[in-house]
Protein backbone atom coordinates (compact mmCIF):
# COMPACT_ATOMS: atom_id res chain seq x y z
CA UNK A 1 0.00 0.00 0.00
CA UNK A 2 1.20 3.52 -0.79
CA UNK A 3 1.20 5.20 2.60
CA UNK A 4 1.80 8.59 0.99
CA UNK A 5 -1.69 8.31 -0.49
CA UNK A 6 -3.15 8.37 3.02
CA UNK A 7 -1.44 11.58 4.15
CA UNK A 8 1.09 9.74 6.33
CA UNK A 9 4.13 11.23 4.66
CA UNK A 10 6.09 12.79 7.54
CA UNK A 11 9.86 13.04 7.75
CA UNK A 12 10.99 14.09 11.23
CA UNK A 13 13.51 16.90 10.84
CA UNK A 14 15.53 16.42 14.00
CA UNK A 15 18.39 15.31 11.76
CA UNK A 16 19.03 15.27 8.02
CA UNK A 17 17.21 12.12 6.86
CA UNK A 18 19.07 9.38 5.01
CA UNK A 19 22.63 10.62 5.33
CA UNK A 20 25.76 8.93 6.62
CA UNK A 21 29.09 10.12 7.95
CA UNK A 22 32.45 9.49 6.29
CA UNK A 23 32.81 6.49 8.63
CA UNK A 24 29.39 4.87 8.21
CA UNK A 25 29.00 5.42 4.46
CA UNK A 26 31.85 3.06 3.49
CA UNK A 27 29.92 -0.20 3.70
CA UNK A 28 27.15 1.19 1.46
CA UNK A 29 29.43 2.20 -1.41
CA UNK A 30 29.74 0.18 -4.60
CA UNK A 31 33.15 -0.97 -5.74
CA UNK A 32 33.16 1.29 -8.79
CA UNK A 33 33.56 4.95 -7.78
CA UNK A 34 30.67 7.32 -8.50
CA UNK A 35 30.69 11.12 -8.73
CA UNK A 36 29.73 13.07 -5.60
CA UNK A 37 28.82 16.77 -5.53
CA UNK A 38 29.21 19.03 -2.51
CA UNK A 39 26.62 21.30 -0.95
CA UNK A 40 27.48 23.63 1.98
CA UNK A 41 24.97 23.57 4.85
CA UNK A 42 24.28 26.65 6.94
CA UNK A 43 23.31 26.81 10.61
CA UNK A 44 19.60 26.89 11.28
CA UNK A 45 16.66 24.73 12.32
CA UNK A 46 16.04 21.77 10.02
CA UNK A 47 12.82 21.48 8.06
CA UNK A 48 11.42 19.08 5.46
CA UNK A 49 8.62 19.53 2.94
CA UNK A 50 7.14 16.32 1.52
CA UNK A 51 5.07 16.62 -1.65
CA UNK A 52 2.82 13.67 -2.50
CA UNK A 53 0.03 13.10 -4.96
CA UNK A 54 -2.50 14.30 -2.38
CA UNK A 55 -0.62 16.50 0.12
CA UNK A 56 2.07 19.03 0.89
CA UNK A 57 3.32 18.18 4.39
CA UNK A 58 5.67 20.47 6.34
CA UNK A 59 7.54 18.99 9.29
CA UNK A 60 8.17 20.46 11.81
CA UNK A 61 5.43 23.09 11.41
CA UNK A 62 6.76 26.54 10.63
CA UNK A 63 5.69 28.11 13.91
CA UNK A 64 7.88 25.55 15.68
CA UNK A 65 11.04 26.61 13.87
CA UNK A 66 10.32 30.19 12.78
CA UNK A 67 8.43 31.54 15.79
CA UNK A 68 7.02 34.96 14.88
CA UNK A 69 9.42 35.48 11.98
CA UNK A 70 7.96 35.86 8.48
CA UNK A 71 8.56 33.21 5.86
CA UNK A 72 6.94 32.81 2.46
CA UNK A 73 6.40 29.79 0.24
CA UNK A 74 6.00 29.76 -3.49
CA UNK A 75 3.11 27.31 -3.80
CA UNK A 76 3.64 26.67 -7.52
CA UNK A 77 7.34 26.01 -7.00
CA UNK A 78 6.57 23.38 -4.36
CA UNK A 79 3.63 21.63 -6.01
CA UNK A 80 5.49 21.70 -9.32
CA UNK A 81 7.70 18.92 -7.94
CA UNK A 82 4.74 16.59 -8.47
CA UNK A 83 5.78 16.28 -12.10
CA UNK A 84 8.48 13.85 -10.88
CA UNK A 85 6.08 11.48 -9.10
CA UNK A 86 6.29 8.01 -10.60
CA UNK A 87 9.88 8.50 -11.77
CA UNK A 88 11.99 5.56 -10.57
CA UNK A 89 8.84 4.29 -8.82
CA UNK A 90 8.73 7.22 -6.39
CA UNK A 91 5.50 8.13 -4.61
CA UNK A 92 6.73 11.28 -2.83
CA UNK A 93 9.20 14.12 -3.25
CA UNK A 94 10.93 15.48 -0.15
CA UNK A 95 12.80 18.77 0.07
CA UNK A 96 15.26 19.02 2.95
CA UNK A 97 16.27 22.45 4.16
CA UNK A 98 17.17 24.79 6.98
CA UNK A 99 15.63 28.03 8.17
CA UNK A 100 18.03 30.99 7.96
CA UNK A 101 17.65 34.50 9.38
CA UNK A 102 17.57 37.49 7.04
CA UNK A 103 19.87 40.16 8.46
CA UNK A 104 18.16 43.14 10.09
CA UNK A 105 14.58 41.98 9.56
CA UNK A 106 11.85 39.77 10.97
CA UNK A 107 11.98 37.61 7.87
CA UNK A 108 13.65 34.27 7.42
CA UNK A 109 14.65 32.23 4.39
CA UNK A 110 14.28 28.48 3.89
CA UNK A 111 17.45 27.13 2.32
CA UNK A 112 16.46 23.91 0.56
CA UNK A 113 19.66 21.99 -0.01
CA UNK A 114 18.48 18.61 -1.30
CA UNK A 115 15.58 17.00 -3.13
CA UNK A 116 14.84 13.29 -2.69
CA UNK A 117 12.49 11.19 -4.78
CA UNK A 118 11.11 8.65 -2.30
CA UNK A 119 9.65 5.20 -2.69
CA UNK A 120 8.03 4.49 0.64
CA UNK A 121 10.55 5.94 3.08
CA UNK A 122 13.68 5.32 1.02
CA UNK A 123 15.28 7.74 -1.45
CA UNK A 124 15.62 6.48 -5.02
CA UNK A 125 17.06 9.70 -6.44
CA UNK A 126 18.86 12.51 -4.60
CA UNK A 127 20.03 15.83 -6.05
CA UNK A 128 21.57 18.92 -4.47
CA UNK A 129 19.84 22.31 -4.67
CA UNK A 130 22.26 25.23 -4.76
CA UNK A 131 21.68 28.59 -3.01
CA UNK A 132 21.41 31.86 -4.94
CA UNK A 133 25.00 32.92 -4.22
CA UNK A 134 24.33 36.56 -5.21
CA UNK A 135 28.08 37.24 -5.43
CA UNK A 136 28.61 34.32 -7.80
CA UNK A 137 28.96 30.56 -7.39
CA UNK A 138 32.08 29.48 -5.48
CA UNK A 139 34.61 27.71 -7.71
CA UNK A 140 34.54 24.60 -5.55
CA UNK A 141 30.81 24.11 -6.16
CA UNK A 142 31.52 22.88 -9.69
CA UNK A 143 34.03 20.33 -8.40
CA UNK A 144 33.11 16.70 -7.99
CA UNK A 145 34.75 13.81 -6.21
CA UNK A 146 34.72 10.15 -7.26
CA UNK A 147 34.04 7.92 -4.27
CA UNK A 148 33.73 4.13 -4.21
CA UNK A 149 34.67 1.17 -2.08
CA UNK A 150 37.94 0.77 -3.97
CA UNK A 151 39.18 4.27 -3.06
CA UNK A 152 37.03 5.02 -0.03
CA UNK A 153 39.78 5.89 2.46
CA UNK A 154 41.58 8.42 0.26
CA UNK A 155 38.43 9.85 -1.35
CA UNK A 156 36.59 10.39 1.95
CA UNK A 157 39.67 12.03 3.44
CA UNK A 158 39.77 14.31 0.41
CA UNK A 159 36.07 15.11 0.92
CA UNK A 160 36.80 16.14 4.51
CA UNK A 161 39.65 18.42 3.38
CA UNK A 162 37.59 20.04 0.64
CA UNK A 163 34.73 20.61 3.08
CA UNK A 164 37.01 22.66 5.32
CA UNK A 165 38.10 24.77 2.32
CA UNK A 166 34.48 25.67 1.66
CA UNK A 167 34.32 27.77 4.82
CA UNK A 168 36.86 30.20 3.40
CA UNK A 169 35.76 30.14 -0.24
CA UNK A 170 31.99 30.54 -0.15
CA UNK A 171 30.11 33.82 0.03
CA UNK A 172 26.65 34.66 1.33
CA UNK A 173 24.17 31.98 0.23
CA UNK A 174 21.35 34.51 -0.23
CA UNK A 175 20.94 38.28 -0.34
CA UNK A 176 20.79 39.57 3.23
CA UNK A 177 21.68 36.20 4.79
CA UNK A 178 24.94 35.88 6.74
CA UNK A 179 24.70 32.37 8.11
CA UNK A 180 27.53 30.26 9.48
CA UNK A 181 28.43 27.15 7.51
CA UNK A 182 28.43 24.15 9.85
CA UNK A 183 28.65 21.15 7.49
CA UNK A 184 29.02 20.04 3.89
CA UNK A 185 26.66 17.49 2.35
CA UNK A 186 28.00 15.19 -0.37
CA UNK A 187 25.41 13.71 -2.74
CA UNK A 188 26.18 11.10 -5.41
CA UNK A 189 24.98 11.30 -9.00
CA UNK A 190 23.65 7.71 -8.76
CA UNK A 191 21.85 7.22 -5.44
CA UNK A 192 21.70 3.43 -5.60
CA UNK A 193 25.50 3.31 -5.95
CA UNK A 194 26.27 5.61 -3.05
CA UNK A 195 24.14 7.32 -0.38
CA UNK A 196 24.66 10.87 0.82
CA UNK A 197 27.14 11.63 3.57
CA UNK A 198 27.83 14.73 5.60
CA UNK A 199 31.08 16.25 6.84
CA UNK A 200 30.54 18.35 10.01
CA UNK A 201 32.79 21.39 10.38
CA UNK A 202 34.11 21.08 13.90
CA UNK A 203 35.05 24.73 14.35
CA UNK A 204 31.82 26.11 12.95
CA UNK A 205 29.81 28.32 15.27
CA UNK A 206 26.22 27.31 15.87
CA UNK A 207 23.77 30.02 14.97
CA UNK A 208 21.62 31.52 17.69
CA UNK A 209 18.58 30.58 15.60
CA UNK A 210 19.20 26.83 16.07
CA UNK A 211 16.93 25.60 18.87
CA UNK A 212 18.31 23.28 21.49
CA UNK A 213 15.70 20.72 20.54
CA UNK A 214 13.88 20.68 17.22
CA UNK A 215 10.14 20.21 17.33
CA UNK A 216 8.69 17.30 15.37
CA UNK A 217 5.11 17.67 14.12
CA UNK A 218 2.61 15.57 16.00
CA UNK A 219 0.19 15.65 13.06
CA UNK A 220 0.50 16.47 9.35
CA UNK A 221 0.32 20.17 8.62
CA UNK A 222 -0.98 21.11 5.18
CA UNK A 223 -0.37 24.15 3.01
CA UNK A 224 -3.25 26.07 1.49
CA UNK A 225 -3.17 27.90 -1.83
CA UNK A 226 -1.96 31.17 -0.37
CA UNK A 227 1.13 29.46 0.96
CA UNK A 228 -0.17 29.46 4.53
CA UNK A 229 -0.52 26.45 6.77
CA UNK A 230 -3.90 25.10 7.67
CA UNK A 231 -5.28 21.85 9.09
CA UNK A 232 -7.71 19.89 6.96
CA UNK A 233 -11.21 20.65 8.26
CA UNK A 234 -14.06 18.99 6.32
CA UNK A 235 -17.09 21.10 5.48
CA UNK A 236 -20.65 19.79 5.41
CA UNK A 237 -21.92 19.22 1.87
CA UNK A 238 -25.21 18.02 0.46
CA UNK A 239 -24.99 14.87 -1.64
CA UNK A 240 -26.77 14.89 -5.01
CA UNK A 241 -30.12 13.00 -4.97
CA UNK A 242 -29.00 10.81 -7.91
CA UNK A 243 -25.62 9.23 -7.04
CA UNK A 244 -24.91 8.52 -10.72
CA UNK A 245 -25.53 12.07 -11.93
CA UNK A 246 -22.43 13.68 -13.42
CA UNK A 247 -21.66 16.86 -11.52
CA UNK A 248 -20.16 19.97 -13.09
CA UNK A 249 -16.94 21.44 -11.74
CA UNK A 250 -18.87 24.31 -10.15
CA UNK A 251 -21.03 21.86 -8.19
CA UNK A 252 -18.15 20.07 -6.45
CA UNK A 253 -16.44 23.22 -5.15
CA UNK A 254 -18.12 22.94 -1.68
CA UNK A 255 -16.33 19.61 -1.22
CA UNK A 256 -12.92 21.18 -1.85
CA UNK A 257 -12.08 21.82 1.80
CA UNK A 258 -8.42 21.72 0.77
CA UNK A 259 -6.39 21.00 -2.36
CA UNK A 260 -7.59 17.70 -3.85
CA UNK A 261 -5.90 15.50 -6.46
CA UNK A 262 -8.05 14.30 -9.36
CA UNK A 263 -7.28 11.78 -12.10
CA UNK A 264 -8.96 11.80 -15.51
CA UNK A 265 -10.94 9.06 -17.23
CA UNK A 266 -12.34 9.57 -20.75
CA UNK A 267 -16.07 8.91 -20.70
CA UNK A 268 -17.16 7.01 -23.79
CA UNK A 269 -20.60 7.38 -25.31
CA UNK A 270 -22.71 4.48 -24.14
CA UNK A 271 -25.28 3.09 -21.76
CA UNK A 272 -24.69 3.64 -18.03
CA UNK A 273 -23.99 0.50 -15.98
CA UNK A 274 -23.85 -0.05 -12.23
CA UNK A 275 -22.60 -3.25 -10.58
CA UNK A 276 -23.17 -3.52 -6.83
CA UNK A 277 -20.98 -5.90 -4.81
CA UNK A 278 -21.65 -6.84 -1.19
CA UNK A 279 -21.30 -9.78 1.18
CA UNK A 280 -23.94 -11.78 -0.68
CA UNK A 281 -22.34 -11.39 -4.11
CA UNK A 282 -22.97 -9.07 -7.05
CA UNK A 283 -26.03 -7.64 -8.72
CA UNK A 284 -26.55 -5.48 -11.79
CA UNK A 285 -28.97 -2.57 -11.64
CA UNK A 286 -31.39 -3.86 -14.22
CA UNK A 287 -33.32 -0.64 -14.80
CA UNK A 288 -30.30 0.89 -16.54
CA UNK A 289 -29.80 -1.75 -19.26
CA UNK A 290 -31.75 -3.76 -21.82
CA UNK A 291 -32.41 -7.49 -21.45
CA UNK A 292 -29.73 -8.30 -24.04
CA UNK A 293 -27.16 -6.12 -22.30
CA UNK A 294 -28.13 -7.62 -18.94
CA UNK A 295 -27.39 -11.12 -20.25
CA UNK A 296 -23.96 -10.04 -21.52
CA UNK A 297 -23.13 -8.27 -18.28
CA UNK A 298 -24.25 -11.21 -16.16
CA UNK A 299 -22.00 -13.53 -18.14
CA UNK A 300 -19.01 -11.21 -17.70
CA UNK A 301 -19.63 -10.85 -13.95
CA UNK A 302 -20.10 -14.60 -13.48
CA UNK A 303 -16.77 -15.21 -15.22
CA UNK A 304 -15.15 -12.58 -12.98
CA UNK A 305 -16.95 -13.35 -9.69
CA UNK A 306 -13.83 -14.65 -7.90
CA UNK A 307 -11.95 -11.45 -8.71
CA UNK A 308 -15.00 -9.39 -7.72
CA UNK A 309 -15.14 -11.17 -4.35
CA UNK A 310 -11.40 -10.66 -3.73
CA UNK A 311 -11.70 -6.99 -4.70
CA UNK A 312 -14.68 -6.45 -2.40
CA UNK A 313 -12.91 -8.02 0.59
CA UNK A 314 -9.78 -5.95 -0.02
CA UNK A 315 -11.74 -2.70 -0.22
CA UNK A 316 -13.87 -3.32 2.88
CA UNK A 317 -10.83 -4.42 4.88
CA UNK A 318 -9.00 -1.20 3.96
CA UNK A 319 -11.64 1.53 4.17
CA UNK A 320 -14.61 -0.12 5.89
CA UNK A 321 -18.20 -0.04 4.70
CA UNK A 322 -20.44 -2.87 3.55
CA UNK A 323 -21.03 -2.28 -0.16
CA UNK A 324 -18.96 -1.39 -3.22
CA UNK A 325 -20.56 0.17 -6.29
CA UNK A 326 -18.85 0.07 -9.69
CA UNK A 327 -20.07 2.64 -12.21
CA UNK A 328 -19.27 2.40 -15.88
CA UNK A 329 -20.63 2.38 -19.40
CA UNK A 330 -21.28 -0.14 -22.11
CA UNK A 331 -19.29 0.91 -25.15
CA UNK A 332 -21.29 -0.41 -28.11
CA UNK A 333 -19.79 -1.78 -31.28
CA UNK A 334 -18.65 1.12 -33.43
CA UNK A 335 -16.15 1.63 -36.22
CA UNK A 336 -14.40 -1.66 -35.69
CA UNK A 337 -14.42 -1.48 -31.89
CA UNK A 338 -16.11 -4.45 -30.12
CA UNK A 339 -18.85 -4.24 -27.48
CA UNK A 340 -17.14 -3.82 -24.10
CA UNK A 341 -17.66 -2.83 -20.47
CA UNK A 342 -15.71 0.21 -19.31
CA UNK A 343 -15.76 0.78 -15.53
CA UNK A 344 -14.55 4.20 -14.45
CA UNK A 345 -15.60 4.77 -10.82
CA UNK A 346 -15.55 2.95 -7.47
CA UNK A 347 -17.89 4.10 -4.68
CA UNK A 348 -17.75 2.58 -1.19
CA UNK A 349 -20.89 2.74 0.94
CA UNK A 350 -21.83 1.94 4.53
CA UNK A 351 -25.51 1.41 5.27
CA UNK A 352 -26.36 3.28 2.08
CA UNK A 353 -24.12 6.29 2.88
CA UNK A 354 -21.20 7.01 0.55
CA UNK A 355 -17.83 6.81 2.33
CA UNK A 356 -15.43 7.49 -0.51
CA UNK A 357 -15.50 7.82 -4.28
CA UNK A 358 -12.35 7.06 -6.20
CA UNK A 359 -10.99 5.94 -9.59
CA UNK A 360 -11.47 2.37 -10.74
CA UNK A 361 -8.01 0.85 -11.14
CA UNK A 362 -8.49 -2.92 -11.09
CA UNK A 363 -7.93 -5.99 -13.27
CA UNK A 364 -11.34 -7.66 -12.99
CA UNK A 365 -13.02 -7.39 -16.39
CA UNK A 366 -11.54 -7.96 -19.89
CA UNK A 367 -11.12 -4.28 -20.82
CA UNK A 368 -9.27 -3.61 -17.54
CA UNK A 369 -6.10 -5.13 -19.03
CA UNK A 370 -5.73 -2.24 -21.46
CA UNK A 371 -3.40 0.58 -20.36
CA UNK A 372 -4.94 3.90 -19.39
CA UNK A 373 -3.43 7.35 -19.71
CA UNK A 374 -2.91 8.87 -16.24
CA UNK A 375 -3.63 12.61 -16.24
CA UNK A 376 -3.76 14.44 -12.90
CA UNK A 377 -4.88 17.85 -11.75
CA UNK A 378 -5.10 19.48 -8.30
CA UNK A 379 -8.02 21.71 -7.33
CA UNK A 380 -9.08 23.83 -4.39
CA UNK A 381 -11.80 26.40 -3.88
CA UNK A 382 -9.30 29.10 -4.86
CA UNK A 383 -7.99 27.43 -8.03
CA UNK A 384 -10.95 25.51 -9.49
CA UNK A 385 -12.29 28.38 -11.64
CA UNK A 386 -8.84 29.17 -13.01
CA UNK A 387 -8.33 25.54 -14.09
CA UNK A 388 -11.69 25.14 -15.83
CA UNK A 389 -10.58 26.49 -19.23
CA UNK A 390 -7.43 24.34 -19.16
CA UNK A 391 -9.46 21.21 -18.42
CA UNK A 392 -11.90 22.14 -21.19
CA UNK A 393 -9.00 22.49 -23.65
CA UNK A 394 -7.69 19.13 -22.49
CA UNK A 395 -11.04 17.44 -23.12
CA UNK A 396 -11.29 18.91 -26.61
CA UNK A 397 -7.70 17.89 -27.39
CA UNK A 398 -8.27 14.30 -26.25
CA UNK A 399 -11.46 13.95 -28.30
CA UNK A 400 -9.83 15.58 -31.32
CA UNK A 401 -6.74 13.38 -31.30
CA UNK A 402 -8.80 10.18 -30.84
CA UNK A 403 -11.18 11.17 -33.63
CA UNK A 404 -8.21 11.39 -35.99
CA UNK A 405 -6.87 7.99 -34.88
CA UNK A 406 -7.06 4.65 -36.65
CA UNK A 407 -9.81 3.26 -34.37
CA UNK A 408 -11.80 6.29 -33.23
CA UNK A 409 -14.53 5.98 -30.62
CA UNK A 410 -17.04 8.58 -29.49
CA UNK A 411 -16.18 10.31 -26.22
CA UNK A 412 -18.69 12.53 -24.43
CA UNK A 413 -16.15 14.17 -22.15
CA UNK A 414 -13.69 13.67 -19.30
CA UNK A 415 -14.62 12.41 -15.85
CA UNK A 416 -12.29 13.57 -13.05
CA UNK A 417 -12.18 11.28 -10.01
CA UNK A 418 -10.82 12.24 -6.56
CA UNK A 419 -7.65 10.49 -5.36
CA UNK A 420 -7.73 11.81 -1.77
CA UNK A 421 -9.59 9.32 0.41
CA UNK A 422 -9.73 10.90 3.87
CA UNK A 423 -13.46 11.64 3.38
CA UNK A 424 -16.14 11.50 0.70
CA UNK A 425 -15.75 13.84 -2.27
CA UNK A 426 -17.55 13.48 -5.61
CA UNK A 427 -16.11 13.32 -9.10
CA UNK A 428 -16.92 15.94 -11.73
CA UNK A 429 -17.44 15.91 -15.48
CA UNK A 430 -16.03 18.16 -18.21
CA UNK A 431 -18.20 17.62 -21.32
CA UNK A 432 -16.83 17.83 -24.84
CA UNK A 433 -17.62 21.19 -26.44
CA UNK A 434 -16.66 22.55 -29.86
CA UNK A 435 -13.58 24.73 -29.66
CA UNK A 436 -11.74 27.17 -31.95
CA UNK A 437 -8.52 25.23 -31.25
CA UNK A 438 -6.83 24.31 -34.53
CA UNK A 439 -4.95 21.05 -35.13
CA UNK A 440 -1.68 22.88 -34.54
CA UNK A 441 -2.99 24.29 -31.25
CA UNK A 442 -4.14 20.84 -30.11
CA UNK A 443 -0.76 19.33 -30.92
CA UNK A 444 1.05 22.17 -29.12
CA UNK A 445 -1.22 21.75 -26.07
CA UNK A 446 -0.56 18.00 -25.90
CA UNK A 447 3.18 18.55 -26.42
CA UNK A 448 3.23 20.89 -23.42
CA UNK A 449 1.14 18.41 -21.43
CA UNK A 450 3.43 15.44 -22.01
CA UNK A 451 6.55 17.53 -21.40
CA UNK A 452 4.94 18.61 -18.08
CA UNK A 453 4.94 22.30 -18.94
CA UNK A 454 1.33 22.96 -17.86
CA UNK A 455 1.04 23.93 -14.19
CA UNK A 456 -1.16 21.64 -12.08
CA UNK A 457 -1.84 19.27 -14.99
CA UNK A 458 0.60 16.39 -15.35
CA UNK A 459 0.81 13.04 -17.05
CA UNK A 460 2.16 10.64 -14.41
CA UNK A 461 2.78 6.92 -14.60
CA UNK A 462 3.67 4.46 -11.84
CA UNK A 463 1.71 6.15 -9.03
CA UNK A 464 -1.01 4.50 -6.94
CA UNK A 465 -4.48 6.05 -7.09
CA UNK A 466 -6.47 3.77 -4.77
CA UNK A 467 -5.88 3.23 -1.03
CA UNK A 468 -6.12 -0.58 -1.09
CA UNK A 469 -3.28 -1.20 -3.54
Amino acid sequence: MNKHLTSAAQACARTIPHVYTTKTVKKHLTRTPVRYHARPLYSGPSISVTITLTDVVIDPPLDGVCGNRLVGFNRNALTGWRRYLGHEGCDAVRLDGRVLNVDGSRECKIDFFRVCLLQGDMPRVEKVILPEYPQGDPALISRYLKVGRSNATDALARASDLSVFFTASTSKPYTGVSADMDAVLWVSEVTRKGPSFVVPLKNARRSSQEPAKAVCASAPVKMNDAGNLTPSTPKASTLPPDPRRLLALEEIIPWLDREIAYVAHPLFDGQDVTIVVDESGFRIEEKLVSAEELDRLSKICNESQDRLREFFEQVIKTVGGDTVRLDGRIVAEQRGMPWCLDIHRTVVLDKGNQIIECPYDEKIFPLDEQPHLRLFTWLSQDTADAMKNTLQDLTFSIVDIIARGQRPVRISGTLWLPVNNDRYRPSFFIPFKPSPMSTAMVEAFLANLFSKQIDHLYHLEGVEITPWK
